[in-house]
């Protein structure tokens, strides 16, 4: 169904955008709407090469004062080297345009 690289399972794998951003039209089956993971999928096929795969993995839920959130770290990269890291939190186990941005804080750095 998308375009999967040989070391990662089918069905541990989510598509999204080569260039996307804000988790726009990631799409993860039980996660994204059906409708849109429908028009993901339709989307992957007629463009394969604007797509790409990414291992699934499960967050940890964190307990907040507005109930379960997701988090998420993301790092920055810039010719292939790390030049900062962001993090986002969300209600649901996908990182999207309903996210928030949160403060990441390193100590000793």
């Amino acid at each position: 169904m998308l375009c999967v690289p040989p070391s990662i399972v089918a069905s541990d794998a989510e598509g999204k955008p080569v260039f996307g951003r804000v988790g726009e039209d990631v799409g993860i089956a039980g996660v994204t709407e059906p409708r849109a993971y429908k028009e993901i999928v339709e989307d992957v096929k007629r463009h394969p090469n604007d797509w790409i795969a990414q291992r699934q993995f499960d967050a940890l839920p964190l307990e907040t004062h507005s109930g379960v959130r997701y988090p998420c770290l993301g790092i920055f990269t810039l010719d292939g080297r790390a030049v900062g890291v962001y993090g986002r939190i969300a209600a649901k186990p996908l990182i999207d345009h309903d996210a928030q941005d949160v403060a990441v804080l390193l100590i000793g750095a």
